[in-house]
């Protein structure tokens, strides 16, 4: 097993082809979930964390970093979104493995004050075990130039150089990850 970084405009042809395949794998055609079908503008990954068993993509974790805004006072936040990992190679510790690289990432390189991604009910547990907690605040997120609150999924957050915050405003300043 090999866990690797890649900003994602360094990333080949084929490794995308490798991502376009777990995503199938694991949001099979016609078995889309609530947030794959919504009229969602999504914002794009900037890094990915990537899992791989020789050529073998079995884990994925997508990032952005972007300044936020949070009660009016600006941050750096860490996004993560794109988490996903074959689901013959699941409660192996991988999104473990790949969410503390990417954690690593955003706070030692990024300096990220603190991260967030937002999360479907049934993952909530997941996540807390690795210690995210559910964001109380009102997220806010840009949808066809307007600021609107995001409520597919609750954020969860975690720390980073900072503590993350329970509550408040929190304006992401463009669209959801």
């Amino acid at each position: 097993m090999r866990v690797e970084l890649t900003p994602d405009n360094l990333l080949s042809a084929a490794t995308r082809q490798r991502i376009d395949e777990l995503s199938d794998a694991v949001y099979p055609p016609g078995s889309a979930s609530d947030w794959a079908t919504a009229p969602i503008q999504w914002a794009p990954q900037t890094i990915r964390a990537m899992i791989w068993d020789e050529d073998r993509l079995v884990c994925h974790v997508g990032a952005l970093v972007r300044t936020a805004l949070i009660d009016g006072h600006s941050v750096q936040v860490g996004g993560i979104g794109g988490v996903m990992t074959a689901p013959a190679r699941r409660r192996q510790g991988h999104a473990r493995a790949a969410l503390t690289a990417m954690r690593h990432h955003l706070i030692d390189e990024r300096q990220v004050a603190f991260s967030l991604l937002f999360c479907a009910a049934d993952l909530r547990p997941f996540y807390g075990q690795l210690g995210w907690k559910l964001f109380g605040g009102t997220p806010l997120v840009e949808q066809q130039n307007t600021t609107v609150e995001f409520t597919l999924n609750r954020a969860m957050v975690q720390d980073g150089t900072e503590v993350a915050p329970d509550e408040g405003a929190l304006d992401l300043r463009g669209p959801p990850w």
